[in-house]
């Protein structure tokens, strides 16, 4: 992520990471910049999942941007 990037570029940036995610649960989840930060949001079926997702995440935004995590954990 290059210092200067816009918001809509970060959010196409983490919504193409989660689509490309190994774990089909994950690419259902949504993010949109909101406020200052991006959101995550959705469900999955454990804790792990919902790390994996912020992780995920946060490799795209780097620092640029909080993460702010509202995944639901719903298990199965």
């Amino acid at each position: 992520m290059v210092s200067g990037t816009q918001p809509n570029q970060l959010q196409f940036a983490v919504a193409a990471a989660i689509r490309q995610a190994s774990h089909p649960q994950i690419r259902s989840v949504t993010c949109e910049y909101r406020d200052g930060q991006m959101q995550l949001r959705g469900r999955v079926a454990s804790y792990y999942l919902k790390q994996l997702a912020q992780s995920i995440a946060g490799r795209e935004v780097r620092e640029a941007v909080p993460i702010d995590n509202r995944l639901e954990v719903v298990p199965r």
